[in-house]
């Protein structure tokens, strides 16, 4: 796409879920689709836009709430406390976004939302547009999550292996590590509960990787491979200079590292909790 060029195509409404790990996959979604003469917007928590780093001439920047606007997400809030007041002030949010565009002359024509926002798709639905879930995490990891909300797996699971159509035969080891904790099993395995009202999925993966098992989901609701998710420069350059993945929180790596540069040799372990994590207070006192 030329620099400064303006597209005259319909815009979409992006919502991902307020984390790097889901904005930026969904930001390059939105680069993609405006290199194909689109015009995208991405709606933002008003916490998030104002501590994430990054931006890209491409997609506008827009902002909704989730509650937290000022200090984002007190540590004493239970995962269903945050997860309630967000469905409320992003869905209230959300709707005098759309009215604006239609004002300006530029109404959305769909909404891309996060598959972990399910109540996301009920606000497009209100304005007749259509509206798409986008799934972060490949078919794989998606129907082993679909199978436990619908009951069609014990969950935690028992007796191995396990038989899912479109996988091979399952593990202990295969399956995602929710089950530390049974209300984060539940949000994650949430985003089915309204997968059926959408028109269509997108999936963060390709069809050849996993053909099998996207035939598979695509029984449940229509799908569309849009993967990998990742800058133009590491795939087919089809879009100039894109080489930045998108938002980062700002971090001052030397107190991080002066701290660890202060432990003995071999003393510290190094524990991932990817940019969504839950825990109980006991949890995070051991």
């Amino acid at each position: 796409m030329d620099k400064g060029k303006k597209n005259s195509g319909p815009r979409i409404l992006a919502v991902p879920f307020p984390s790097p790990g889901h904005t930026n996959p969904m930001m390059q979604l939105c680069k993609r689709l405006v290199s194909k003469g689109l015009k995208a917007t991405m709606a933002l928590t008003k916490f998030s836009a104002k501590t994430l780093k990054g931006s890209t001439d491409l997609v506008q920047i827009e902002t909704v709430s989730d509650g937290g606007d000022e200090a984002g997400i007190p540590d004493r809030d239970t995962e269903h406390d945050v997860l309630a007041r967000f469905k409320k002030n992003g869905s209230e949010s959300l709707a005098p976004l759309i009215n604006k565009y239609q004002s300006l002359g530029d109404p959305i024509v769909c909404v891309i939302y996060d598959s972990l926002l399910p109540w996301a798709v009920e606000v497009p639905k209100k304005f007749g547009l259509v509206s798409v879930a986008f799934f972060t995490q490949q078919s794989a990891v998606n129907f082993i999550v679909y199978h436990f909300y619908h009951k069609l797996l014990p969950y935690p699971v028992v007796e191995l292996p396990v038989s899912i159509p479109g996988l091979p035969l399952l593990e202990h080891q295969d399956f995602p590590k929710y089950g530390m904790f049974p209300s984060h099993q539940e949000f994650v395995a949430g985003q089915f509960s309204t997968v059926k009202m959408a028109d269509f999925a997108f999936v963060n993966t390709f069809y050849k990787l996993e053909e099998e098992v996207l035939g598979e989901m695509s029984k449940v609701c229509p799908m569309k491979t849009v993967g990998p998710t990742i800058p133009s420069f590491y795939l087919d350059n089809i879009i100039e200079n894109d080489k930045d993945y998108g938002f980062r929180q700002p971090r001052d790596a030397s107190e991080c590292l002066n701290w660890l540069n202060s432990k003995p040799s071999g003393s510290v372990v190094y524990v991932s909790l990817s940019t969504v994590a839950f825990s109980n207070p006991g949890a995070k006192s051991n």
